[in-house]
């Protein structure tokens, strides 16, 4: 009797602490537990007063289980303090990271821990929000990049608060995060104000770092895509994604009498539609023999200037398109004509590709280099080895006609992409002959594809990275070559705010609640 009387008062004092507990816990009470625990606690305690609680209360045997009572309490509340002094520990100084997604969208991509590295000075952020309106996700992506260099401090301030500041550095909105260099009194700085996302604050820290970047000049006037074309096939994200590596994106129209300007550090020619003017194709050549740098995009079907402009770098552009097979849910193998790569060369625009790159209409590019052509060549991406590239482009896009390799086509895996290095190292005593025979002494890179960066296909897989590094590779921006932030889903699933309380209802209180019960009920039974 005395045990299950003490038992209802120990459950009785349980039941109100975690009806206590879901009172200041569960905003919306819809299931009343709160009330339910009182209810029940109230009616264990009569029953133990009605059952001479008092009476057991009073008694010696019951003091002396108190003494001892008392010692299990204090060591457990030191130990229960222990565990939430650790977990808070762990949770400011986030000594375990582990991200669980899987995309790994909460990991720092390659290529800002490439940036992060070559820092060489203290750099100071500062972000100046008004009380409550940081978001938790931006300060934990900033505090990501603070702690993975020793070069980076970050400081939250209220403008309200410190206005001296704000004027000093010239701060107009809430929101801003300011970029400068701890000991340098040129007042140079750097603001971001939208869009704070990984690569923007990587791209703050280049602007800051390196100031002005480089010249790239786009061809125009030959049908070539639209750079501020919103729809599917412009180049709009093609066009955001290039200045957000702090580059300059500039037009280039050449006309009858015009040259490639003499400050462009690298120009793109994507799918002429139009043929270009001798004229014109003869500027873009001599900035190359200057040593000029280059991306060349073809498009099958399209005017062959890109074709002939590669012809003297031991370069094949083929009149053809690849066709690969593809496997489709509930539909098995079939043939296609966007191809996925997924074989790539040792080169540094591919070297830490895991993933594919899905390509569109695309021709064959491939190295045809023989004594003539200096410099060097890598085909760095290949097709699947059930691939061809098929010459006969009428058969292959007639209706209901079955497309199939034939003598004259490419059988794969086939190159869909060629770099070129012109900077051949002369031998001793024969450096003028070097200079003779060389035509192009910069970097280009030749790609079968020019739709592979459309709005629509250049967020998918590893499109924009496998374009913009070729482009950082043109520049020489070495740390620019690598794998970019991550915008690919996490593993994540979005539950209801029904859902989340029954979560919170069973993880916080239920199940905390009956494991204390049961533990308490077993260790009352052994003491008694």
């Amino acid at each position: 009797m005395n045990k299950r009387l003490q038992f209802s008062g120990v459950a009785a004092l349980v039941l109100v602490v975690f009806g206590l507990l879901a009172q200041a816990l569960i905003l919306e009470d819809t299931m009343h537990i709160a009330a339910i625990h009182f209810t029940a606690a109230v009616l264990l305690l009569l029953v133990f007063l009605a059952s001479g609680g008092v009476d057991l209360l009073r008694s010696k045997e019951m003091r002396l289980k108190a003494g001892f009572g008392a010692g299990v309490t204090l060591y457990s509340a030191l130990f229960i303090g222990l565990l939430v002094l650790v977990n808070f520990m762990a949770s400011r100084h986030e000594v375990f990271n582990y991200d669980s997604t899987e995309q790994k969208v909460f990991t720092l991509a390659p290529q800002t821990i490439k940036v992060l590295n070559s820092l060489d000075k203290d750099i100071v952020m500062r972000g100046f929000f008004l009380a409550g309106q940081l978001d938790l996700n931006v300060e934990d992506l900033i505090k990501r990049i603070a702690r993975a260099s020793d070069k980076l401090s970050w400081k939250v301030i209220d403008p309200e608060k410190e206005p001296t500041l704000v004027e000093k550095l010239g701060i107009n909105q809430s929101g801003t995060i300011h970029f400068s260099f701890k000991d340098d009194s040129s007042g140079k700085s750097v603001k971001l104000t939208r869009d704070i996302t990984e690569q923007e604050l990587v791209n703050s820290l280049l602007k800051l770092t390196k100031g002005a970047g480089k010249k790239v000049y786009y061809l125009e006037g030959h049908g070539e895509p639209d750079l501020n074309a919103e729809g599917e096939q412009g180049y709009l994200f093609l066009k955001e994604s290039i200045e957000g590596e702090n580059i300059s994106l500039l037009p280039l129209a050449l006309g009858a009498d015009a040259a490639v300007p003499a400050d462009a550090d690298s120009i793109i020619v994507s799918a002429p539609q139009r043929p270009l003017l001798d004229s014109e194709r003869t500027a873009i050549e001599d900035y190359l023999k200057r040593g000029g740098n280059a991306v060349l995009l073809h498009e099958p079907r399209h005017s062959d200037d890109i074709r002939k402009l590669v012809e003297p770098l031991g370069i094949k552009v083929g009149s053809d398109v690849i066709v690969d097979q593809v496997v489709r849910l509930f539909a098995g193998p079939s043939l296609g004509v966007q191809p996925m790569v997924t074989t790539y060369a040792k080169h540094p625009i591919t070297e830490e590709f895991k993933e594919g790159t899905l390509f569109s209409l695309a021709s064959s590019v491939r190295s045809s280099e023989n004594e003539h052509t200096p410099g060097t060549r890598t085909e760095l991406a290949r097709t699947s080895e059930k691939s061809w590239a098929e010459t006969n482009l009428d058969l292959l896009f007639a209706e209901e006609a079955e497309a199939a390799p034939e003598e004259n086509d490419l059988v794969g895996p086939v190159s869909i992409a060629v770099a070129y290095d012109g900077a051949v190292p002369a031998k001793p005593g024969e450096e003028n002959a070097a200079a003779e025979k060389q035509p192009y002494g910069g970097k280009v890179v030749v790609i079968g594809d020019a739709d592979f960066v459309t709005n629509v296909f250049i967020r998918q897989l590893f499109n924009r990275d496998f374009f913009l590094n070729a482009l950082n590779w043109t520049l020489g921006e070495e740390e620019q070559v690598s794998i970019r932030e991550r915008s690919l889903r996490g593993s994540t699933k979005g539950v209801t705010a029904e859902q989340f309380s029954t979560l919170f209802l069973l993880t916080s209180v239920l199940f905390p609640e009956l494991l204390l019960i049961i533990g308490l009920s077993i260790w009352w039974a052994r003491r008694m």
